[in-house]
């Protein structure tokens, strides 16, 4: 955090942002739940004005997940709800940052890497609903990742047996 605290004064924030998300990774890391959220707060909070998209949304389910496992301290069935609904929140956020990416002539070069991520982010999402013990919410957000994931492969090398390998997850 004390190299985020120097870049704060650097006129480029990207590398603040950075910094800060790397921060909050550490201590996440670190078993410091509380200062990871701050941090991916933070590294959010500079990343929504900058033209880094693929780096905010993976800061927003950074910080979604660190959010959720807050949840976990929290006896009442309400506050539990109000923390899922912020977190699909974020995801929601990650998405929407994703899809425009990948709408804009912008980031066209980048295309690969936003499929990915956005199929990374709806995998998160089949796994946060399974997490929360919302199994039946799960699969839509599955399915969407393996097509996601498996549209990025190269298909030319795969049979559909050893394709079919890649996802077994899905058939279960």
């Amino acid at each position: 955090l004390l190299a985020a605290a120097v870049a704060e004064h650097f006129p480029q924030q990207g590398g603040h942002a950075m910094l800060a998300a790397s921060a909050g990774h550490a201590l996440r890391a670190a078993g410091l739940p509380d200062e990871a959220r701050r941090a991916f707060e933070r590294a959010v909070g500079l990343m929504r004005v900058l033209p880094d998209p693929i780096n905010l949304a993976k800061t927003l389910r950074a910080l979604a997940w660190v959010t959720f496992g807050e949840s976990d301290d929290i006896a009442h069935d309400s506050e539990r709800e109000d923390v899922l609904d912020s977190v699909l929140l974020l995801f929601a956020e990650a998405a929407r940052v994703l899809d425009a990416a990948g709408a804009s002539p912008e980031y066209e070069r980048d295309a690969q890497v936003i499929a990915y991520e956005i199929a990374e982010t709806d995998d998160q999402l089949a796994r946060l609903h399974l997490n929360a013990e919302l199994a039946d919410k799960a699969m839509p957000y599955a399915a969407r990742a393996a097509a996601g994931f498996m549209a990025l492969l190269p298909h030319r090398r795969m049979d559909s047996d050893s394709s079919e390998q890649v996802v077994p997850w899905r058939r279960d």
